[in-house]
């Protein structure tokens, strides 16, 4: 007579490993820069996009990648699931703030997209040759402060 093993319930055991990568985690900061346009666009979709795009602003600066990933377990540290995942990736995707390439029984790759209507600075129109000339940078003689002309003699300042 063979015997089955059916276990009634499953437990999680902490081990010593899982501690420390716990505790390593918590040491980590948010390395890059987020544009305030980003965050504000994210949060008006509303869920949990904010924490997307923080986590993979994150991610890429802990992998150094351009596209990264977004593991299940990375994700429930921070209480979102699977189907959260993929609806705030939908909707970071159709604001146009990431693209996501998805693939049957893989996980989804995600970027940043690029520089999305972004106003170019007014230094950036200015046509080759246009540029003004740079004013000459004014000495420092004694503390006190000299520009092009001659406003003191050698002399008034103490000089020989």
């Amino acid at each position: 007579m063979r015997t089955e093993f059916r276990p009634t319930s499953i437990e999680e055991v902490e081990t010593e490993t899982m501690r420390r990568l716990k505790a390593s985690r918590a040491e980590h900061y948010l390395h890059s820069p987020i544009r305030m346009d980003d965050i504000r666009a994210a949060a008006n979709l509303g869920g949990p996009c904010v924490a997307l795009l923080v986590l993979i602003h994150f991610r890429r600066a802990v992998t150094g990648k351009e596209a990264v990933t977004l593991p299940g377990g990375f994700l429930a540290e921070f209480w979102i699931d699977k189907s959260a995942k993929q609806r705030g990736l939908k909707r970071l995707e159709e604001a146009k703030l990431i693209t996501v390439e998805r693939a049957v029984g893989h996980t989804a790759v995600i970027q940043l997209a690029r520089k999305r209507n972004r106003k170019p600075s007014p230094r950036a129109k200015k046509k080759p040759g246009t540029a003004r000339q740079k004013k000459p940078t004014p000495h420092i003689a004694r503390g006190r402060r000299c520009t092009g002309q001659a406003s003191r003699s050698n002399a008034q300042l103490g000089g020989a």
